[in-house]
């Protein structure tokens, strides 16, 4: 399981990154976002999630074998989209833990005790977005060039999502964004919560 990041260079182009994602966060994932994901129809993406492309939220791309996850910082938390070659888009919107996560009005489930050294989501978004624009970063997290086939496996989802998404960018659209927004927060609710007990069985990381 492996970040895929592109690092801009000095000729207007950005050259790909990939490394591997830390275990603690590998097990978060397999877990508990995983587990949670769910078939959704095109038309979700086309005409609701889309439309983060187009905003300044923060996202990332991990590659396992053919499977390309789009992880997105969104409100409930973290959203993640899996593009898998010949088969549906799944996706899951997971609740942050902390309970002011974006301004929000704190829900009465939400634990006030949660752990703010252990954030997942987190680690998720910020370890290979960081990376993206510090060189050190990227030394540190051992990120090095991408391996061709993590590059085709990424192309070959950036083309599924391209192709579902073009008919809105191509005209330009902006009529479509507002709803669109509105349709992703009837779709992801509250989200999918994980307890701060379940949270602690996550090993933690030596390195």
């Amino acid at each position: 399981m492996h970040y895929l990041i592109f690092v801009p260079n000095d000729h207007d182009s950005s050259d790909p990154y990939d490394s591997e994602v830390r275990p603690s966060s590998q097990a978060y994932l397999r877990r508990f976002v995983l587990t949670n994901l769910r078939d959704i129809p095109d038309s979700l993406y086309a005409d609701g999630l889309a439309a983060i492309q187009l905003t300044l939220a923060k996202s990332v791309y991990i590659v396992e074998g053919a499977d390309v996850y789009w992880l997105i910082e969104w409100a409930p938390g973290l959203v993640v989209v899996r593009v898998r070659p010949d088969a549906p888009l799944a996706a899951v919107a997971m609740r942050s833990p902390i309970p002011s996560f974006g301004g929000r009005t704190p829900d009465p489930d939400d634990d006030p005790d949660y752990d703010e050294d252990t954030n997942h989501q987190y680690n998720l978004i910020f370890d290979a977005w960081d990376a993206m624009f510090d060189d050190d970063r990227r030394e540190l997290s051992n990120f090095f060039r991408a391996a061709p086939e993590r590059m085709a496996a990424f192309e070959t989802a950036a083309a599924t999502l391209d192709a579902l998404g073009a008919a809105h960018f191509e005209a330009a659209d902006r009529a479509w964004l507002e709803p669109a927004q509105e349709k992703i927060v009837e779709w992801t609710g509250l989200g999918v919560r994980v307890s701060t007990a379940d949270l602690k069985t996550i090993p933690a990381d030596y390195r």
